[in-house]
């Protein structure tokens, strides 16, 4: 399946989701010199904190499973009403009110591990750290071209992209 034109580089929007700053770099880096256009947070408070702020929707979250859940330096100048969780915890309130968002999960604790953990990232894609750029970008474009990552979640939990309220009571939930 070709890209579609919304996903292709120059289009497609990425926010990377890692408290590890080599890493947050590296595939920042990597992304914007493939093309796409890139947005990077240190920890899930910020990430939803640009997830609502933004007038123009992410298409694709690359997200570490494990995000400390003690507060963190703030990109937002306001007080930051999204309370810090774990990645897999973030990736489904996103999902709950951004359904068409692509998931690719990095970690670097294995499958094996993660699912020894009780966490199981289901279908969404994963890449073990540390990461190549071949790999990396390879990944993008497989996850860009499969189906959104769907979550079982509360019909009430879904709103309009556009409306920026409800994604943000339902993200601070």
């Amino acid at each position: 399946m070709a890209l579609t034109e919304i996903h292709r580089p120059g289009t497609t929007r990425i926010l990377v989701v890692d408290d590890d700053p080599i890493i947050r770099e590296f595939c920042t880096k990597i992304l914007n010199q493939a093309g796409y256009r890139t947005l990077a947070a240190s920890g899930s408070s910020d990430a939803m904190w640009l997830m609502t702020s933004s007038s123009d929707p992410f298409n694709l979250l690359v997200v570490d499973v494990f995000l400390p859940i003690s507060p963190t330096l703030q990109l937002s100048p306001i007080q930051n009403v999204y309370p810090p969780v774990n990645g897999d915890k973030m990736v489904c309130r996103m999902l709950a009110t951004v359904p068409e968002l692509h998931v690719l999960y990095i970690s670097s604790s294995s499958y094996e591990h993660l699912l020894e953990q009780g966490i199981n990232l289901g279908t969404a894609p994963f890449l073990h750290k540390p990461l190549d750029a071949e790999t990396l970008l390879r990944s993008v474009k497989a996850t860009l071209e499969a189906p959104p990552l769907r979550l079982n979640v509360p019909q009430h939990a879904t709103s309009s992209p556009d409306d920026h309220a409800g994604r943000s009571s339902e993200l601070a939930a």
